[in-house]
Parts: C-alpha cells; structure tokens; sequence
C-alpha cells in the first residue's frame, strides 16, 4: 500500500492497527512493516505492508487510511497490491 509521506503519516509505526475505507466498507488491519524509500524511490511516499484478515474484496477501491494513534490521523490511499 503507498500513502503519502508527511508529518502525520511518519508517526504510523510497523505494528500499528488502522482501518482501510472504501467503497466495500471497512478493514480493520495491522502494520507489519514500513519503508521510507530514502533516496532510492519518491520522498514524499511512504510503502506499508499491510496485513488483515478482512476478505480480499475489501481492500479494492480502499481510498482512505486511518490510525488511532496519539491524534487521529487520516491518509489518502495512492496504491494498492495485493500479494498472493
């Protein structure tokens, strides 16, 4: 999954629970790992493996991320691959 990466969306770390909006509902998912591509892809992107055991169908059309953490914090969705 790519989001942005920004001030806010730094502070998600690898292990966090968030929640995937789209327009098949919800998911509730857990971080399992993080990569800030510095200096070898986009600055401003950040990649995140995410893990769940919503049905897959629920993460087609995901556009929205969100994590609990100290303060809410929202993020637009850029990319999804899901990996068999």
């Amino acid at each position: 999954m790519i989001i942005p990466r920004n001030e806010q969306t730094a502070l998600i770390p690898e292990g966090a629970s968030v929640v995937l909006n789209g327009m098949h509902g919800q998911a509730d998912c857990r971080v399992f790992l993080r990569v800030d591509p510095d200096g070898v892809g986009p600055d401003d992107r950040t990649y995140l493996h995410i893990r769940t055991r919503a049905p897959w169908y629920t993460l087609e059309g995901v556009n929205t991320l969100q994590w609990f953490g100290p303060g809410l914090v929202e993020a637009p969705v850029l990319g999804v691959e899901r990996l068999r």
